[in-house]
């Protein structure tokens, strides 16, 4: 009997798996970027160009990866992420009055809190939000003279968005997520061919990105 009762035991199936949000994850990231980028001068020179003088939208490709750490309690899920991507692409334009305009984005970083809640055990949806970095380099001039206007350097501003996230199994999880980041008017004065003028290049950024952790 007693024989008879380990065996039975013993073809007991094990216990599911806990599905747990928390501790700490890293994972990788890929999807597109969409630039807004423009160039504005208030002076104007004068009557000679309209302002802003200059504005492009350009689509890239990103790439790069993430680590975080999520805390859970009941259905809430927060936590804090870091990541980094790298930025292909640039634009450039021709435009009035004889100039040349370009825009670069190398890099782009945040770091950020997220909250959120549990559909299920394994479906969370989650807003984050916080602070963004990135690497632009900006120039403008009259053709054939060279730059005139230029801004290179690491730039700072806010991010929000949004994501869904499926855990697929205990350690592992797959994502989708869209943040906008808008990194302001890095502003400047250059003396040009005498007087001073105030210039500005603006840049926002929507990320579309899926990912794996």
């Amino acid at each position: 009997s007693s024989v008879a009762l380990i065996g039975s035991a013993a073809a007991q199936p094990p216990p599911p798996p806990i599905m747990s949000w928390a501790g700490p994850y890293i994972g990788l990231n890929a999807g597109a970027a969409w630039r807004s980028s423009s160039f504005s001068n208030p002076d104007a020179f004068g009557t000679i160009i309209a302002d802003p003088i200059w504005s492009d939208r350009t689509t890239s490709f990103i790439g790069g990866g993430q680590i975080g750490y999520n805390w859970q309690s009941g259905n809430l899920v927060y936590g804090f992420e870091g990541d980094i991507d790298g930025v292909s692409g640039n634009s450039s334009a021709a435009t009035s009055g004889g100039t040349q305009s370009s825009s670069k984005l190398d890099w782009m970083s945040t770091i950020r809190g997220r909250a959120g809640v549990t559909v299920s055990p394994q479906f969370l949806a989650y807003l984050p939000g916080g602070a963004a970095f990135a690497h632009f380099s900006d120039a403008w001039g009259f053709a054939p003279t060279g730059n005139d206007f230029t801004s290179n350097g690491m730039r700072a501003g806010w991010t929000g968005g949004g994501g869904l996230e499926y855990m697929f199994d205990p350690h592992w999880s797959a994502r989708i997520e869209g943040l906008y980041a808008d990194f302001g008017t890095q502003n400047q004065t250059t003396v040009y061919a005498g007087p001073t003028y105030r210039s500005g290049f603006k840049h926002t950024v929507t990320l579309l990105r899926g990912g794996l952790n």
